[in-house]
């Protein structure tokens, strides 16, 4: 069946091949090439970089990825694009498993192949069989067929005897739990993001062995990193690319990596933690406060600082001794405490980028430049722990078995919410029945009651993206999970997305 889809999905790849009156269409999508900023994928034709989009990320995992491991993805995922807005986004798992991971390998490469998305498409797209052949080989090799090469000439790799695909490498990071490791995979080239990732593993009890004791929260802690280098990445423009001294191919004005990497994890840690005081993430955590964890980060950057005592934090890259994880999570809470906005990152800094540049745009949003940053930050890191500890945000983890909060009830036309978190307010809230029909069920708010205290738990999420959640909704003698989200902010009318039943 799988051979049967591929032929199927060759022969529409072939057929599409057409002349129009303005001139070659290679897609058969209507543009024609000239005018197609994507001549070989049949389905889009614009530049839609940056723009957000209605469905959820898509997941693709291995069949030896359990059920429950893979819906935990899912809602980490889920939950990041409820916060960041939701992009157009797939996210790969790889497992263990070897025959596993070439069947997943062929389904990548359809995808890609579908879509015009390997950079040596076009010179190849004649002959789909080899095509696909090619791109096996640079996803899993050394289990995929090398009979497509006949002269030893690889397009990706000038030394196939040391090669891994990017799955494959995946793969050997599987075999290595409970280590892990993951990457954002933005594409600005061909206008995609393909997070690849080894396999989601802390859900599922038969594989977070007890003697780990490892919380689900490290993988949403994952999630969120990545998903903030894809807003980052969504916000830059710029499709030039250079080669930077660890040999990696960047975009300049994405920025320099402890900036990246250093905003990815601060805000993932606060925001984890800020979502499950707020009763939204639901996951399982331990009691670490970020404080005593930003306190850890110092003292690791206190030991690295006698082997670089006059870094410059715009430097520090991948390998460094001192870390541009570490020395960033640090300079990220200086820089978002300077402007009293723990969002100055994503909300300010980014979406100035595009008509700045990204040294304009730091300097407009911090008010420093790199030199004047850096004589601070030396200066900030002498300080005592205590008057260092003083900027980062009281916030911990809560147990969700923890949080008591009562449900919302559904009752002739009302939807009555008790407690929805808009930011750090809390309210009551009635949404009325406007709309039900096969096009969609519409609620719109009917009346809202600010509650006291403002950080009472909730059990719903609204606030960034326009999202309810709500866990327990009372429909008589039935109790279902719904999800709405915001439709028309004018009117502030919400259509159904989900309505299960809980068991």
């Amino acid at each position: 069946m799988q051979a049967f889809k591929y032929i199927a999905s060759s022969f529409i790849l072939l057929s599409a091949f057409q002349t129009t009156a303005q001139g070659i269409d290679s897609d058969g999508d209507g543009t024609p090439d000239m005018t197609d900023h994507y001549p070989f994928n049949p389905f889009k034709n614009t530049d839609d970089w940056g723009q957000t989009v209605e469905t959820y990320p898509e997941v693709f995992v291995t069949h030896d990825v359990s059920e429950s491991n893979k819906e935990g993805l899912i809602r980490d995922l889920k939950l990041a694009a409820n916060y960041f807005g939701k992009y157009e986004m797939e996210w790969w798992g790889v497992g263990m498993d070897v025959d596993a991971m070439l069947e997943l390998a062929g389904r990548w490469c359809d995808r890609r192949i579908e879509r015009g998305q390997l950079f040596y498409f076009e010179g190849e797209r004649n002959n789909l069989e080899r095509l696909k052949s090619i791109c096996l080989t640079e996803v899993a090799h050394p289990h995929a067929s090398l009979d497509w090469s006949t002269n030893d000439d690889y397009y990706f790799t000038g030394d196939i005897n040391n090669y891994s695909g990017w799955m494959e490498t995946y793969r050997l990071i599987s075999l290595e739990t409970p280590m892990g490791a993951t990457n954002a995979g933005t594409r600005r080239d061909m206008g995609y993001t393909a997070s690849q990732s080894s396999w989601p593993w802390v859900f599922d009890p038969t594989t977070n062995l007890s003697e780990w004791m490892i919380p689900e929260k490290d993988n949403a802690v994952l999630v969120f990193h990545e998903y903030y280098h894809i807003v980052q990445a969504q916000n830059v423009f710029s499709n030039f690319f250079i080669t930077d001294e660890t040999g990696n191919t960047v975009r300049p004005e994405y920025g320099p990596t402890a900036f990246s990497e250093g905003s990815a994890n601060y805000i993932s840690e606060y925001l984890i933690r800020t979502l499950s005081e707020k009763g939204i993430y639901p996951g399982t955590v331990f009691d670490q406060s970020l404080k005593n964890l930003m306190r850890q980060q110092m003292e690791n950057i206190q030991n690295m600082l006698p082997s670089c005592p006059d870094f410059q934090i715009e430097k520090l890259n991948y390998g460094n001794p001192c870390d541009p994880y570490t020395f960033g999570m640090w300079a990220t809470a200086y820089l978002t405490n300077k402007v009293d906005n723990i969002n100055a990152f994503h909300e300010v800094f980014w979406p100035k980028i595009n008509g700045l540049t990204y040294v304009g745009a730091f300097e407009d949003t911090f008010g420093l430049s790199y030199e004047q940053f850096n004589t601070l930050f030396h200066e900030f890191l002498s300080l005592p722990i205590d008057e260092q500890l003083a900027i980062i945000p009281e916030v911990n983890f809560v147990n969700p078995d923890l949080i008591e909060r009562d449900p919302a009830t559904f009752s002739v036309d009302t939807l009555s919410i008790p407690s929805v978190l808009v930011d750090t307010q809390a309210y009551t809230l009635d949404l009325k029945l406007v709309q039900n029909t096969p096009s969609g069920i519409i609620f719109q708010v009917g009346s809202a009651e600010a509650i006291d205290p403002p950080d009472v738990p909730s059990s719903i999420y609204y606030g960034k993206v326009g999202v309810l959640d709500i866990p327990e909704v009372n429909v008589e003698s039935v109790t279902y999970t719904v999800s709405l989200e915001l439709e028309n902010p004018t009117n502030l009318s919400f259509k159904l997305i989900s309505a299960e039943a809980v068991e």
